[in-house]
């Protein structure tokens, strides 16, 4: 059974009007901006002080709220033991490309799906600003989740990969029967690999070739869910280049035979 939302919370400081710009900081260390942050959140939680937390926040943020304003605001996360160590085994997908606002300070969205975890959906919205050389904190919202049977982000972007990789082979051999042997039972039954090939035939007039998102980071349209027939919904794209390219994926999972086999796919490229 699906539990209900367990918290959600806000700290917003500044409403900023922004716009859509490239990458700000290399991935990793974005990922890692990230992750610190949250650390350093459930470590404050765990100890119920939320001191050091505050001290590693932008300036503005310490204005407006003191270590002991901060543990009364997140006095649920405490009553409850909600704890997120565990993204140090894993790492954020994003829900939107990591932008810069209007006045310099860096907007961040996305989630984790964590492994034998309580909550094990994290999502989060943290904008940060530079100070001696440092983004820190400025605002921060946080959500958790338990979502029962949904795959961890490993699992998540091995699935797209796999399917990728699997259709660029077919794509490039122009033989669609391996990939349908691969796929789940209904697919299997709904079509053929000849259908498959007039499907994807633009792909293969134009020598698309959709395996370079192995080498990318997908942006998701929306949170990765467990539907009402237990299939798992995957929707975002991937921004590549040389050349410049946006290859959107729609992509349903269903559980069989112990692994993950897409039961749905639809694939554009612009």
């Amino acid at each position: 059974m699906r539990k209900a939302l367990l918290i959600v919370f806000l700290l917003s400081i500044s409403a900023a009007f922004f716009a859509q710009s490239k990458l700000p900081l290399d991935k990793t260390l974005l990922n890692s901006l990230v992750s610190t942050t949250l650390l350093n959140f459930d470590q404050s939680v765990k100890i119920k002080n939320f001191t050091n937390f505050h001290a590693t926040c932008a300036k503005e943020f310490q204005k407006n709220y003191s270590p002991a304003k901060l543990k009364e605001i997140f006095e649920k996360f405490i009553q409850n033991n909600i704890d997120i160590s565990s993204i140090r085994s894993s790492y954020p997908l994003f829900t939107s490309i990591p932008v810069i606002d209007e006045f310099g300070d860096m907007i961040v969205e996305g989630f984790y799906v964590l492994e034998s975890s309580v909550p094990n959906l994290i999502q989060f919205t943290i904008e940060f600003r530079i100070e001696d050389s440092q983004w820190k904190p400025l605002s921060f919202k946080l959500q958790t989740f338990y979502k029962e049977k949904l795959p961890t982000t490993h699992v998540i972007i091995g699935n797209i990969n796999k399917t990728m990789v699997s259709l660029q082979q077919a794509i490039r051999t122009t033989n669609f029967a391996s990939f349908l042997a691969k796929s789940s039972t209904p697919l299997q039954q709904k079509l053929t690999p000849a259908k498959l090939l007039d499907i994807f035939k633009d792909f293969i007039a134009k020598k698309i070739d959709v395996s370079k998102v192995t080498n990318y980071h997908p942006i998701f349209d929306q949170m990765p869910v467990i539907d009402a027939a237990g299939d798992l919904v995957l929707r975002g794209k991937y921004f590549l280049d040389n050349p410049p390219q946006t290859i959107e994926f729609k992509l349903d999972f269903r559980e069989e035979k112990a692994e993950w086999r897409i039961i749905y796919i639809n694939v554009d490229v612009k």
